[in-house]
């Protein structure tokens, strides 16, 4: 239960206002807030989350204070804003808010007297100036929150609210982890309440909403919202009529959407006159209206034909909240078992925190999937990034020992590092390689630009774990700032002991790499979204100990994978190539089968069972490429995937030597380089001959793309489902 309320005689403020891609309306936010009338001492506080090229400048001008979160989204930002502090009270104005002068002081002084400990208000009905798509939200916003007064149950809003200082550090602020980055204050608005917490809407605390709208950017702002929305209600077992959103009123309209729509379908395809099937349809449609009538009235203030584009709007958004229904129900039971996995066992380092990124982006997620699956050529969705050629082994195997240690002083800095990222977008896969990628100073910023601008489902990181402090230090820094980021870190075991320094060229280094599996491994608990893996290089140099080494990393090594991987390329010791290591890669491929049964049931949820089974899919792909030379999939080199060397050359394929351009000479913009002339020549050359790379990376997204592997995908997946692992070979 909350802590009994107690009055507060002279509170301080704080006023928190996160700004991303702000600018256009920050300065009209902080002015507004400047000419308030508020009878407390207050400081202001500015939380650039990204996108604010003058936002120093603006802060320096008006006195205010900047703190920046680095593009972690609003919740980070949120709580960077507050800090420690917690004797006083918090008022949270969104950048693109206006307030009236008066709406602080209503917002507060309920939490000045004791009666509350949360509050907030609504768009006001002033909405001159504005667009339609922007009159239409903030007028449909300010009806929204203008149905209740007095106290709410689970539901807070950051756009114009305020909360108790005590209660916020107490409640743990808001949480950065949720999926899409969105639906934070409606979390903590179900903690407040479940704590014993009040909550009060104050409709005369209002403020005119300036974000610009389009059509388009309207309808996902609703469906990510709507989609949060059911999934939070799900997870915290609360009715979702509490939210003010979701009244029954508008849950009959969502669903009359729908079924309006099979009605007009019925009609079309039935034999009536024309006269009858319009009366039908005006009777479809006086029936919405009469639902949404509240609205109508409302809407009408604009003027009838405001109302009428109002109303259109109104019925396509709620087809889209439908829609936005199944996505959380779907978000929710994605989600379940690996939140359920902490009842369930003992050991946290289990859980298959893969999951948990895999929902971060559901609309990110749809875009990939549809450059994956759809014909033609679009941006990468696999990248693999060599992030330097700096290297202190010497492994006989490796492909790439002829650019190793050169041109370092051409290697990429951070921050072209940052734009490269950006002009990727949303992707599936990030890979950081080298070379030795612990050797660069700035891997975690790498990391976080990647994770900001691409949210991959996951991020590798392949290294050779000599260097245990740094690589300890790099990864929990990642870690930490880059929240639900599902982390693997691939670690090289080759041989036992000597063999394996001997195979690597560097004394010691099995010593130090068993010492970073345990620190890592300590790390897990701490942290759910890590993995660790052993990648085993099975070439002609170690094929007659590579089983051996296999079982005895299962055996004594904590592992949440084993990627036996077989050599390519041109290798500096030719005696590498040795046929003989196919033999030994499909044996131990085929042994592993059963370990990655159990890691599908550690993890027991969807993402876990696709990732899974395409893994045992792949594997069965490189033992028949390695044994008859021919690819039975669809070549992803320049198409899927993208390879980026530490100068910034752009290459299509790993191992083919043509270099599509470099980075710096199209300004870090990866899309100039794809969609060139180069590229698209380079993509024609590949067709013939067929590609037959047993490349594991590539042949990933080949899997997913190409019809002749579906049947087997499912077939796979029936097996680990029903537990008849022991056929998947």
């Amino acid at each position: 239960m909350a802590d009994e309320k107690r009055s507060m005689d002279s509170p301080k403020l704080r006023i928190v206002v996160p700004a991303y891609g702000a600018m256009a309306t920050l300065r009209q936010c902080l002015a507004a807030i400047q000419a308030s009338e508020i009878s407390y001492p207050y400081e202001v506080c500015v939380v650039d989350d990204g996108g604010n090229p003058l936002i120093q400048s603006l802060a320096k001008e008006l006195r205010i204070p900047v703190v920046e979160s680095g593009g972690r989204g609003a919740a980070v930002a949120r709580n960077l804003g507050v800090g420690s502090f917690s004797d006083g009270i918090i008022v949270f104005v969104d950048a693109d808010v206006m307030i009236d002068k008066s709406t602080i002081g209503l917002l507060i002084d309920p939490l000045v007297a004791g009666v509350a400990d949360a509050t907030f208000g609504r768009y006001s009905i002033d909405v001159e100036g504005l667009n339609f798509f922007q009159k239409y939200k903030q007028m449909y916003i300010s009806r929204v929150y203008s149905r209740k007064k007095g106290p709410v149950r689970d539901f807070f809003w950051t756009a114009i609210g305020a909360i108790r200082g005590d209660s916020f550090v107490t409640l743990g602020g808001f949480n950065a982890d949720l999926p899409g980055r969105i639906g934070e204050d409606v979390d903590l608005g179900q903690r407040l309440t479940q704590s014993g917490r009040t909550i009060l809407q104050i409709p005369l605390a209002t403020g005119r909403h300036l974000k610009h709208f389009a059509f388009a950017s309207l309808m996902a702002n609703d469906f990510k919202k709507g989609a949060s929305t059911v999934y939070l209600s799900l997870s915290a077992k609360e009715k979702i009529s509490n939210n003010p959103h979701a009244t029954r009123q508008d849950s009959i309209a969502v669903l009359y959407s729908v079924l309006a729509i099979v009605g007009v379908v019925v009609l079309i395809a039935i034999n009536l006159s024309i006269m009858v099937k319009l009366a039908c349809l005006v009777a479809l449609l006086s029936l919405y209206i009469l639902i949404r009538a509240e609205f109508v009235q409302y809407f009408a203030r604009g003027g009838w034909v405001f109302a009428a584009r109002a109303v259109v709007m109104m019925y396509l958004l709620d087809v889209t909240r439908m829609v936005s229904v199944v996505a959380g129900v779907a978000l929710f039971c994605w989600r379940t078992p690996f939140e359920n996995a902490d009842n369930r066992r003992s050991d946290k380092a289990l859980r298959d925190s893969s999951t948990r990124n895999a929902c971060k982006m559901c609309p990110d997620r749809i875009r990939t999937a549809y450059r994956l699956m759809a014909p033609g050529v679009h941006l990468p969705i696999y990248v693999m990034m060599y992030v330097t050629h700096r290297c202190d082994a010497k492994c006989g195997h490796c492909f790439f020992w002829r650019d190793l240690n050169t041109h370092t002083r051409e290697e990429l800095t951070g921050e072209e590092i940052d734009r490269l990222a950006g002009s990727l977008g949303p992707v599936f896969q990030v890979t950081l390689t080298g070379g030795s990628p612990e050797l660069r100073k700035d891997l975690p910023a790498i990391a976080r630009s990647f994770h900001r601008h691409c949210r991959p489902l996951n991020l590798t990181i392949c290294m050779n774990g000599y260097h245990t402090q740094k690589i300890v230090r790099d990864v929990e820094e990642i870690l930490c700032s880059c929240p639900g980021q599902s982390l693997t870190i691939g670690l090289s075991l080759d041989g036992i002991g000597e063999e394996h320094d001997a195979l690597r060229g560097m004394p010691g280094l099995f010593d130090n790499l068993i010492k970073t599996f345990d620190a890592l491994n300590a790390l897990k608990r701490k942290h759910a979204q890590l993995r660790v893996a052993a990648g085993i290089a099975v070439s002609g140099l170690n094929y007659e100990s590579a089983e051996r080494t296999a079982r005895w990393a299962r055996e004594n090594l904590e592992i949440d994978s084993l990627k036996p991987i077989l050599v390519r390329g041109d290798p500096r010791d030719k005696k590498a190539l040795d046929e003989s290591a196919k033999r030994v890669y499909a044996k131990i491929s085929e042994d592993d089968n059963f370990n990655l049964y159990k890691e599908y049931k550690r993890g027991d949820s969807l993402h876990r069972l696709a990732s899974t089974t395409k893994e045992v899919v792949q594997r069965k792909l490189i033992r028949r490429i390695g044994e008859t030379g021919r690819g039975p999939v669809l070549c992803s080199a320049s198409l899927e995937n993208i390879v980026v060397h530490a100068n910034g050359d752009i290459l299509g394929c790993e191992v083919r030597p043509e270099k599509l351009g470099n980075l710096r000479d199209f300004d870090m913009d990866v899309r100039k380089i794809w969609f060139s002339a180069a590229a698209d020549e380079f993509r024609e050359k590949k067709r013939k001959p067929r590609c037959s790379c047993y490349h594991h990376c590539f042949l990933a997204p080949a899997i997913f793309r190409t019809p002749s592997q579906w049947l087997k995908m499912l077939t796979t997946a029936g097996k680990l489902w029903t537990g008849a692992n022991w056929r998947l070979g």
